[in-house]
């Protein structure tokens, strides 16, 4: 009799959560990047699983070596951050990961899939990046690659893009241009890829939303403030206070909701980090 894949993933979980979530979280510890440390991976395999649940159809579709390899790509993809930001970053990520099962003396029998998807997870073009098909089995690398694309959404997106974007040294005035013309690029190669599940697309959509909204807004309030120096309050008060306290001081955006700072905010600023912290929380427990 086949296992249902909840009671699949549950084992798995139980097997290899633990450790492999705790030596991600150890390699990161010396590297300040929370657009990609271990809370992002966690939340890559939470959106995973959605998606295993929500492509299952047939029993035995969905086996033990498919979510074990699911698990193993989606926490390790960006492992290859710690060394290099750049392209290379997922032949980075799949060498720390060949090291991690070798020491464990243990090959799991996907190795080679595994290997190939986190080296070219970052890779999202037609000929790798396929439509999800209610029937038939899970192609890992596109279920990686979307697990990996939706965590790019909603608040939580709001805050990567910032980062990644600021790191790169994106000056304020270009910031939400090039956020709001990449995230379209990604919208709707998700939608593309999901158009088979209706519901998980409607999420998609809602989460698209509010980082466009908030994008969108920034760009507005940016062209009306000729001097950013005393801009405090709205979409901008969030952007600087990223740079300043998350980025420069190295606040984690899961501690910096209770920053003094914060205490005579304007309230669209402290709920943007109440909010923040509420989606990066769950990662750490």
């Amino acid at each position: 009799m086949h296992k249902h894949p909840i009671d699949i993933i549950s084992i798995m979980e139980s097997r290899w959560l633990e450790p492999v979530s705790q030596f991600v979280d150890r390699i990161f510890r010396d590297v300040y990047l929370p657009s990609h440390d271990m809370t992002h991976h966690i939340r890559t395999w939470e959106n995973a699983k959605k998606l295993l649940l929500e492509t299952y159809s047939n029993p035995g579709s969905v086996g033990e070596d498919i979510v074990e390899a699911l698990l193993f790509t989606t926490l390790f993809h960006d492992t290859g951050m710690t060394e290099t930001k750049g392209k290379s970053h997922g032949t980075a990520s799949r060498i720390i990961y060949e090291s991690y099962i070798n020491n464990f003396g243990y090959l799991p029998s996907k190795h080679n899939e595994i290997c190939h998807t986190i080296e070219l997870h970052d890779n999202k073009k037609d000929d790798i990046f396929h439509k999800i098909e209610k029937e038939g089995t899970p192609d890992i690398l596109t279920l990686t690659g979307i697990a990996d694309d939706l965590d790019a959404l909603g608040t939580v997106g709001i805050y990567r893009y910032a980062e990644i974007y600021l790191h790169r040294n994106s000056n304020f005035r270009i910031l939400g241009s090039s956020v709001i013309s990449n995230v379209a690029i990604r919208y709707s190669r998700l939608l593309n890829a999901i158009s088979a599940l209706p519901g998980m697309a409607s999420s998609v959509t809602k989460d698209y939303k509010i980082i466009l909204d908030f994008y969108t807004h920034y760009n507005q309030d940016i062209d009306n403030t000729p001097n950013l120096v005393d801009a405090g309050d709205g979409q901008i008060g969030v952007i600087k206070l990223i740079r300043e306290y998350i980025m420069n001081q190295k606040i984690h955006p899961s501690a910096f909701a209770s920053h003094p700072v914060l205490q005579n905010a304007d309230p669209f600023v402290r709920n943007f980090f109440n909010t923040l912290k509420n989606e990066y929380e769950p990662a750490l427990t």
